[in-house]
Parts: C-alpha cells; structure tokens; sequence
C-alpha cells in the first residue's frame, strides 16, 4: 500500500482479509489508484511464502463530502462485496451500485 498511495493517505486493516483507505481527491484519482494498487498487488511474487496462487484484490470505492463517516463506510462496503460478487479482483464504486 505505501508503494501506491501518498503520505497523506491512511489505510490499515478494517477485519479478517480486508483493508480500510482514505483518500482524498476527486472520485476519479481515488479510483486510479486503487487500479494501482490492483496492479502493485497482481504482481506480487508470493512463492517463496509457499503460495502457488496468484494474488488478487477486489475494491469498494465511495465518496462524498455530503455523507457521514457511517455512511461512507457503508457505501464502500456494499460496493466491495459487490465487487466480490461479480468475480472478484476488481473495483467498483458505490455509483455503480446506485449509491
């Protein structure tokens, strides 16, 4: 993670697999970097852990300077697990979604 985004940025681990991150900027840079990060990551070389798999991330993204912190989390986090519904190792965002 700290490969693709900024110092400015926070992230850390939200539970279990996933990751929380925020950013700020327009959606549309948001999105370019959680691309980066798809990336940084389908490129990871795991084998010497003993992992034969490729690595691979989905992404739930929401933005508005209108919304709760409540509300965000919960638009992130619908447009995640639609993200894993629809194949995984991809990133949707909460417009997407409806949101």
């Amino acid at each position: 993670m700290r490969a693709v985004f900024r110092e400015s940025d926070v992230f850390g681990r939200w539970g279990g697999d996933e990751f929380l991150a925020i950013l700020t900027g327009p959606p549309e840079e948001v999105i370019v970097a959680a691309g980066r990060l798809r990336v940084e990551v389908a490129g990871m070389d795991i084998s010497d852990l003993g992992v034969p798999h490729r690595l691979s991330i989905s992404v739930g993204c929401a933005s508005g300077d209108d919304l709760a912190e409540a509300d965000l989390i919960s638009a992130a986090d619908s447009a995640l697990l639609a993200a894993k519904r629809a194949g995984r190792d991809r990133i949707v965002t909460m417009s997407e979604i409806g949101g």
